[in-house]
């Protein structure tokens, strides 16, 4: 019962789009994140599992910014690249060497989102502060899922 109403909150977040969920979520746990829509970004809309897998994994990094940087102010910019939806979760909190320390959970969550649509993720930066993520924004129809 409690799986069933969390997901109808969820599409209904996401029913006004990934930015205005993005933003509602945000006000609700008090991170210091500013999101940065390109001009038309709040306005379109894409299929159903490419919105819960930005909208997924934006939570994730927010939480890992929240959790292992102290909630230090972080941007994440959207944008359409080609035929690509965009995003990077940046904040200004100490980083981590991204060569040397094992990918922790928060990471591996979203790595496996982004998979399911054959998208890419990235950890770049200084200090490892920026995730990158690019997924098809036309992603295929994923067989026998819902949504």
């Amino acid at each position: 019962m409690k799986i069933e109403a969390a997901r109808r909150m969820v599409w209904g977040l996401l029913a006004f789009g990934i930015v205005l969920a993005l933003e509602a979520h945000i006000r609700k746990v008090r991170a210091h994140t500013t999101i940065q829509a390109a001009p038309g970004f709040t306005e379109r809309r894409f299929g159903a599992h490419v919105e819960a897998c930005a909208y997924f994994s934006c939570l994730q990094a927010i939480q890992d910014v929240l959790r292992h940087a102290g909630n230090a102010s972080s941007t994440v910019p959207l944008w359409l690249e080609g035929d690509e939806l965009a995003f990077e979760i940046t904040d200004d909190g100490p980083g981590f060497d991204v060569p040397a320390t094992p990918r922790g959970m928060g990471l591996q969550i979203i790595q496996d989102r982004v998979n399911v649509l054959e998208g890419s993720l990235d950890g770049r930066g200084e200090a490892g502060r920026t995730v990158a993520i690019t997924i098809p924004a036309l992603a295929r129809d994923l067989a026998g899922a819902r949504g």
